[in-house]
């Protein structure tokens, strides 16, 4: 064998030593042996050869094997890390990881995390009949991560759509009762028409915002206090927007955003021209947006686009 010939002999025995750790790995994980299928795929991902290999699927096959491995374990903000790296060998487009990584990220009580995850699982979805879940799903975290002016345009935008459910209302009551807001109590008539047996204690989203509540004014407490704070969980390593920051994402928000500009001059609904638009739910919030604060969005954007190009 001349070198070129023996440098490549090498390497496809190198590569196929690779399919051959992972399939032992597979093996190490059915028996419910998990430590150790653990330790051949974390040996796996750390191989140089393995970022240099072409086929994604195989790479792809490893993170979600290693991701449910950590998943199984209760690592869970592994789980996440390696889920989202999987995801982007799909160029982030799996809705199903996304809602996947939107139920973790519940899970650990990352609620703006998990927000911005159902948001990427509904603009990939292609089932419409799943997407008022979805949306549903992202009121109840912008809810519970406290960002209730938002939660607010989004549960008029979907009351829009059609009818809301009744925890929809109850979130919705919650906030404007917080708030001292002068339509509480024109809401919760409301509410009560439709099922006489209303109580916005009944929803799981309640009583949580009440534990969180009562969690921050105890943190609140020990500060005035003196006393040492409970450390707080640490907060998501990844960055679930990494590849939204190209200029070929700003120069498509862009073209939307003039889209919008047309639209609200013509009178054009929003609803019918943009159902099937990736950022439909970028484009719903810039709707309920006035000229002016729709204008300083769009220099914004092109001012960063100016200076990624």
């Amino acid at each position: 064998m001349d070198t070129a010939t023996d440098a490549q002999y090498t390497r496809e025995k190198a590569e196929s030593d690779l399919y051959s750790s992972y399939e032992k790995a597979l093996v190490l994980l059915e028996s419910g042996d998990l430590s150790a299928g653990e330790a051949v795929l974390s040996s796996l991902l750390a191989d140089p050869l393995l970022i240099s290999l072409s086929d994604l699927e195989f790479k792809y096959s490893i993170l979600m094997s290693l991701a449910h491995t950590k998943e199984a374990k209760n690592s869970i903000d592994e789980a996440l890390s390696l889920y989202y790296k999987a995801n982007k060998l799909r160029n982030n487009s799996d809705s199903g990881l996304w809602l996947k990584l939107a139920l973790l990220c519940e899970k650990q009580e990352y609620f703006s995390q998990a927000d911005q995850c159902y948001q990427e699982s509904l603009k990939n979805s292609k089932e419409i009949a799943f997407e008022k879940v979805l949306y549903e799903k992202m009121i109840r975290m912008g809810f519970l991560a406290m960002d209730w002016d938002n939660t607010m345009k989004r549960l008029e935008f979907i009351k829009k759509i059609g009818a809301i459910s009744e925890e929809m209302m109850a979130i919705k009551c919650y906030i404007f009762q917080k708030k001292g807001h002068e339509l509480y109590e024109a809401s919760y008539r409301e509410a009560l028409q439709r099922n006489s047996c209303f109580n916005i204690e009944n929803f799981e989203a309640i009583r949580k915002i009440k534990e969180l509540e009562k969690r921050e004014n105890q943190e609140k407490l020990k500060f005035i206090e003196g006393k040492k704070k409970t450390p707080r969980k640490k907060e998501l390593e990844f960055n679930i927007y990494l590849e939204k920051n190209t200029w070929k994402l700003c120069l498509e928000i862009l073209i939307y955003i003039l889209k919008v500009f047309g639209t609200r001059i013509k009178g054009v609904p929003m609803k019918a021209k943009y159902k099937k638009c990736k950022f439909r739910g970028y484009i719903e919030q810039i709707n309920n947006l006035s000229i002016a604060e729709t204008s300083i969005i769009f220099v914004g954007i092109f001012l960063f686009f100016c200076l990624k190009v």
